[in-house]
């Protein structure tokens, strides 16, 4: 968890920095380390539904890679932090811990977690509020890609992601109709 821990603080710190004046030299050494640290946590820990989606979304939209996680994030957080109805392959925990971890990153970050509902809104405003610095969309609809081509897709996307080597590490299995 440090690792995750520190790249998280570090990249709510100096991303916004970094951003606005790429030529910040102490911010982009910054972003480096946690774009280091944060490989080495999810080394250990992998990654979750968030990287399936965004796989999936790129290939068939073209969206980069880190836009597509960023647009992903918010939602991805929300629907983990409610009760599952079928937990992960392996959960590496005796009872489903999703929501207090999230609570765990907002109080890490300062922000209100009083109870645990209010750490994963907390956090999830805050990752709206930094995509919303750097421009991101809010939505898939935002970017470009209409209801109708994503309707299209919606059905083999659900079943690539669904089967995609980061889906298993989720803390909640999502179900594919």
């Amino acid at each position: 968890d440090a690792l995750a821990e520190k790249a998280i603080k570090l990249v709510f710190e100096y991303l916004p920095l970094a951003y606005q004046d790429g030529k910040h030299k102490e911010a982009r050494e910054k972003m480096h380390n946690a774009s280091c640290l944060a490989g080495m946590a999810f080394t250990n820990a992998f990654l979750g539904l968030n990287h399936s989606m965004a796989h999936i979304l790129g290939g068939k939209f073209h969206l980069p890679h880190g836009r597509a996680n960023a647009i992903l994030l918010p939602y991805v957080i929300q629907y983990n932090a409610a009760k599952p109805s079928k937990f992960a392959a392996f959960p590496q925990y005796e009872f489903y811990q999703a929501p207090e971890r999230y609570a765990e990153i907002a109080r890490f970050l300062g922000l209100p977690a009083a109870t645990t509902e209010e750490g994963v809104t907390s956090l999830i405003q805050a990752i709206r509020n930094l995509n919303g610095e750097f421009g991101i969309p809010l939505s898939l609809q935002e970017t470009g890609i209409s209801r109708e081509e994503f309707q299209r897709e919606v059905a083999e996307m659900a079943d690539i992601a669904f089967n995609d080597q980061c889906t298993g590490a989720n803390p909640r299995m999502p179900l594919v109709a």
